[in-house]
């Protein structure tokens, strides 16, 4: 018979080959306006800044310094080594009862960083080597990262979270 399934009417349009899939590579990801970007210096400069603030007990900007334009399109691991290296002193300097205030102090933009940093923390487990009182200075630090977890999902809610895992850019 005649009753065969017709098929689609637009099978014959070729619409979607105009779609250019490679734009969503990240490898092909170009920022914004082109710019290049010395990082190197910027994050060096961004530790700098960071320091000086602490160094000053302004613990709130400093947090806002260490979470701005971080090094996410480098593949430059000791880059991004150095940048986590500055974020975590600044997380490590707030006390308990600093930290809600600090994260209400962030916008959505800086908090979903601040989770970022907050998962690239826990994942750095000390070797089996470590010290007991690396260990130890580790737990601290897990501590307080999910301190600040509690505070930046209570203030922002789970949306960080999400957008955060399904972000390819890394810090």
């Amino acid at each position: 018979g005649r009753h065969c399934a017709k098929m689609s009417k637009n099978t014959a349009s070729s619409a979607f080959r105009k779609t250019n899939v490679d734009q969503y590579d990240e490898d092909n990801y170009e920022d914004e306006e082109g710019q290049v970007v010395d990082q190197g210096a910027a994050v060096q400069a961004r530790a700098a800044e960071c320091k000086k603030l602490l160094g000053s007990a302004n613990k709130e900007d400093a947090l806002k310094a260490a979470l701005s334009t971080p090094p996410q399109l480098s593949k430059d691991k000791a880059l991004k080594d150095l940048n986590a290296k500055t974020v975590n002193s600044v997380l490590a300097s707030f006390k308990t009862d600093e930290i809600p205030k600090a994260v209400l102090s962030l916008d959505e933009k800086q908090a979903d960083v601040l989770v970022k940093y907050i998962y690239r923390g826990m994942s750095e487990v000390p070797s089996e080597r470590a010290s007991e009182d690396q260990r130890e200075d580790f737990a601290k630090f897990c501590n307080t990262l999910l301190l600040f977890h509690g505070a930046v999902t209570s203030t922002f809610g789970l949306g960080g979270i999400v957008r955060v895992l399904s972000e390819r850019k890394t810090v």
